[in-house]
Formats: C-alpha cells, sequence, structure tokens
C-alpha cells in the first residue's frame, strides 16, 4: 500500500529525535534558515511516515505496524467489509500519492505511475 506501511514505532521514534537534531545543529552552525529545502523534504517524508504509522496503529486499531506483515495486512483490510475502512485506506493512498508527487515535483523529476491507485 504505503512507502512507509512497515515503519516500527522504534525507527520512527529515532527518525524523529534525529530531525530535531539536525535543526538544532543546523541552528547552532546559523544555517537553518540556509537549509529550508532541505528540512521541507525530510519534514515531508517524515509526515510520510507519521501518517501511516497513525493511521494504522490508531485509526485502524492495529496494535504495531509489525504486528502483521505488510502484505497481510493489507489484503486484510482490502477485504474489509466496513467501509469507513475502505474509504481510510483510499484516503491514505491517495495522501501518499499526492505528497510522492510534490516530492518528484520539488525535485524536478517525472511522477512515477503507481498501479497501487484505484
Amino acid at each position: 500500500m504505503g512507502k512507509y506501511d512497515d515503519i516500527s514505532p522504534e525507527r520512527l521514534r529515532s527518525d524523529l529525535v534525529g530531525f530535531a537534531r539536525h535543526v538544532l545543529r543546523l541552528e547552532e552552525e546559523g544555517r537553518v534558515l540556509h537549509s529550508a529545502a532541505q528540512l521541507q523534504k525530510l519534514l515531508g517524508e517524515l509526515r510520510q511516515k507519521l501518517f501511516a504509522f497513525e493511521i494504522r496503529s490508531s485509526h485502524l486499531n492495529l496494535e504495531t505496524p509489525r504486528s502483521r506483515s505488510g502484505d497481510a495486512a493489507s489484503a486484510a483490510m482490502e477485504g474489509d467489509a466496513d467501509p469507513v475502512v475502505r474509504d481510510s485506506l483510499r484516503v491514505v493512498r491517495e495522501a501518499l500519492r499526492r505528497t510522492e508527487e510534490m516530492l518528484q515535483e520539488w525535485q524536478g523529476t517525472e511522477p512515477e505511475d503507481s498501479d497501487d491507485d484505484e
């Protein structure tokens, strides 16, 4: 489904703390505002990770993203008759697709076609 569906809580925490340390280091060096483009890219990646983690662990009531294999979890949710779950999955896919397009546009590359779109 998404790029970060299998992110572990430990990995997400590590990425967030690493980003915070990076921003503080840039500030100490007086380069935080000169690094806006890099920070935007990192923030976009973190946003995707946080969104995927939040949806999977809270909204869909999964214990952890690693509590099931990615394919098994996706297949189980795809077959779910609950329209709320199906709609949530559609929204998540669309958000991930748009974020990827945005990042590619910023980087000057063409968006890749995805077979995950509905």
